[in-house]
């Protein structure tokens, strides 16, 4: 009886660990990211930060530290910008200890290395065109996931987006970079497509669609639609079980591989995604791909949701195609689940705490989506619901369908925000979720062979306006950005 209780103590959860990070009256967080920058084994707290107008940018470094409040407000270093800077990482690439600043102008890629005084010495690394134009300069991005050591020799190597690639340099002995490409095909636009023409304006690679007779003299000219063509997300894998990461990303309807076939070079190779013919073609909006392993058989298998009309509605549907032998996925799906439209990609997670990964899917009614575009609604009417996975099959009916309203964070920000976690020691997991006005933990625990979402047992308030935002894979560690201050979340278990 004592054995078990002291399990169930130190199993209890216990109430959020929060550590607030404000900067000075006048000056704006524009982003927040963690990254280990000084290699001690822990990621530190890096922030984009803007000034007051004509005051300039900087960067600022807020180590963790050990025990107690993971961050104060005083950065432990803080590098400004200069105006030509788009985007910056952190990438070890010097003798010196720990991790260098990355500057990324729109041609060239140069490391900021302290010196022993502490005066800053800017070296060039190599000459690479960004994806983007800096359309204003007063914000600049942070790319935390561009850092990898793609081919496990003990250096940082980086993986930055271009137009109409993705390029993977890789650090050689001495600290100098060799670049291998996956070079992509023209963004196919299928706005511009639908409407041959008529009514859309392209040009520089974004596409703007008119109201009006389109002169410009008219007041009755106005934009309706804005979109613009971008380097895909890319994911960094072993997409043919070799042993190696490889680089994967996708464009129109087709995924393009920079296969490590040996360490430090890439092999194109293009695949076709098994989309569905009836799949809805100008929109689709619940469209996802991930490459989980379901079945467990060490190859990555494909996840892919996609939109369809059915009679009058939209409904979602998530197919899972299970690798093939030599990792090549069939024509025909392995296993199909139909949905009302997804509000946030598919989740994988052992959410039973049984040791096998289900499935979570966040549904949102279309009569939601439409107050939520256009109105000042801050909630959305949406479903939880969990799906076992069995191998190469899910399983039905769900072990949890629950009903939940998720919090956008109002007009200014308009983003949900869901995360699963896994469960500990054969337990359940829980839901961390965004409501109205805070970000709250739900405990789930097992009801026979089903799942039940307990009341909320903790939350930290989340005002309109307030960037949720999960800094890992899980959700162990959250940022909360608002104008001048940033708090990092862990709610504990």
């Amino acid at each position: 009886m004592i054995a078990a209780a002291l399990l169930l103590s130190a199993l209890a959860p216990q109430g959020p660990r929060v550590a607030t990070v404000q900067v000075p009256e006048g000056v704006t967080v524009t982003d927040a990211s963690l990254l280990d920058v000084d290699l001690d084994g822990a990621t530190d707290l890096v922030l984009a930060c803007r000034g007051p107008e004509g005051s300039g940018r900087s960067v600022q470094v807020h180590a963790r530290r050990r025990g107690g409040q993971a961050f104060v407000s005083t950065p432990t270093t803080r590098f400004p910008l200069d105006r030509s800077v788009i985007a910056f990482t952190f990438c070890d690439c010097s003798p010196e200890p720990g991790r260098e600043l990355v500057l990324l102008t729109a041609t060239t890629a140069a490391a900021v290395v302290v010196k022993t005084d502490g005066a800053p010495d800017y070296r060039q690394l190599f000459q690479h065109a960004l994806v983007w134009p800096a359309v204003r300069n007063d914000f600049a991005v942070s790319l935390p996931d561009a850092v990898a050591d793609l081919d496990d020799d003990g250096r940082d190597d980086l993986v930055l987006p271009g137009p109409d690639r993705w390029t993977a340099w890789f650090q050689r002995a001495g600290g100098a970079f060799a670049a291998q490409t996956v070079a992509l095909p023209a963004w196919r636009d299928r706005v511009g497509d639908t409407l041959g023409g008529r009514g859309a304006d392209a040009r520089d690679g974004s596409l703007r669609l008119r109201v009006g007779n389109g002169l410009p003299t008219q007041a009755a000219s106005s934009v309706l639609v804005r979109t613009s063509a971008r380097t895909p997300p890319r994911a960094l894998l072993d997409l043919d079980g070799d042993g190696r990461d490889d680089v994967v990303t996708r464009r129109n309807g087709l995924v393009f591989v920079g296969a490590q076939r040996r360490a430090g070079a890439l092999e194109r190779i293009e695949r076709a995604l098994p989309l569905p013919e009836d799949r809805l073609q100008l929109v689709d909006p619940s469209f996802d791909v991930q490459w989980p392993d379901v079945d467990g058989d060490g190859r990555r298998d494909l996840l892919l949701t996609t939109s369809a009309k059915r009679g009058d509605e939209v409904e979602a549907r998530v197919d899972l195609f299970c690798a093939a032998e030599d990792g090549s996925w069939p024509a025909r799906r392995t296993a199909r689940l139909r949905m009302q439209p997804l509000g946030l990609p598919p989740q994988l997670v052992d959410a039973d705490g049984d040791g096998r990964d289900d499935l979570v899917c966040v549904t949102i009614r279309v009569a939601s989506m439409r107050d939520f575009t256009g109105s000042e609604k801050r909630t959305l009417d949406a479903q939880l619901t969990v799906f076992g996975c069995d191998g190469d099959r899910f399983q039905k009916p769900p072990k949890l369908n629950v009903a939940i309203e998720l919090g956008t964070g109002g007009r200014r920000s308009r983003q949900p925000f869901l995360r699963v976690r896994p469960g500990k020691k054969g337990f359940p997991g829980d839901v961390l979720l965004r409501v109205d006005g805070a970000v709250e933990r739900r405990l789930l625990g097992r009801q026979g062979d089903r799942l039940r979402l307990a009341d909320a047992d903790a939350s930290v308030p989340a005002a309109e306006g307030t960037s949720v935002q999960s800094a890992d894979r899980i959700g162990d560690e959250l940022l909360l950005r608002s104008g001048d201050e940033v708090r990092h979340v862990r709610f504990r278990r």
